[in-house]
């Protein structure tokens, strides 16, 4: 599903392949003291940089104007670093497309689970949230996600509660400014009864009529013994 050559991604000195794709997006995520490796007329972005990203822990790539046609690249990293396990990708320009070639980044991981995924600020959409929530279904470490203002309606985290049932790690949700309603309200509160972990909970802004409200407000009086927090404000 990829549309670059991986394995050729992996060898530095065979990075030829997809040298095109590749200039483009490490021209725009390197540092400005990353040097340029020039073979004949080419010139290829460091091969030592590469390396090293593959074994950061955490990529801060907030901010970055990435857009649908940088998915691939971001998808690639993910699936090829050997250490990351805190990955920021919020206020960027991904859609549903660039989300669901991501999220096979995130299926193709063979080197560990994340830990924190921050992916707000990005309109994904319901389709996005789909392919997000069948990959997330492989991290079950996951302590983090945030998908705050990202256009997601309650087709979206319908599909979303799934993983969250799942996952016995992960502590902090971030939904708020979304577009959940009443059904995607039902279905995260049904997961939160499931998963026990899950402290903080953030839905605010997110169209939720009276019944969905109803719901949740009854999953936080069951969860009130421990330190658990909901936020529901401005659901007008």
């Amino acid at each position: 599903k990829f549309r670059l050559d991986l394995r050729a991604m992996s060898q530095p000195y065979t990075l030829a392949a997809n040298k095109k794709r590749i200039d483009a997006f490490f021209l725009k995520m390197r540092p400005p003291s990353c040097c340029l490796l020039k073979v004949g007329c080419c010139v290829f972005p460091s091969a030592l940089w590469f390396l090293e990203l593959l074994q950061q822990k955490e990529l801060h790539w907030q901010h970055k104007g990435l857009t649908d046609e940088d998915a691939d690249m971001v998808a690639a990293v993910i699936s090829l670093s050997n250490t990351l396990v805190d990955l920021n990708l919020e206020h960027n320009s991904f859609g549903p497309k660039g989300c669901m070639v991501i999220a096979e980044g995130l299926k193709a991981r063979v080197n560990g689970p994340l830990q924190n995924l921050y992916f707000a600020h990005n309109k994904i959409e319901s389709q996005g949230a789909e392919a997000l929530a069948e990959a997330l279904m492989l991290h079950k470490t996951l302590k983090v996600l945030d998908l705050a203002y990202s256009s997601i309606a309650g087709k979206g985290a319908i599909s979303l509660a799934e993983p969250i049932k799942v996952n016995a790690s992960l502590m902090t949700l971030n939904l708020e400014g979304n577009a959940l309603g009443d059904a995607g309200a039902v279905a995260i509160g049904d997961a939160l009864l499931v998963n026990k972990a899950l402290n903080v909970v953030l839905l605010a802004e997110n169209g939720i009529g009276e019944k969905g409200k109803r719901h949740l407000q009854q999953i936080i009086k069951k969860k009130k013994k421990g330190s658990f927090y909901m936020d529901l404000h401005s659901q007008s």
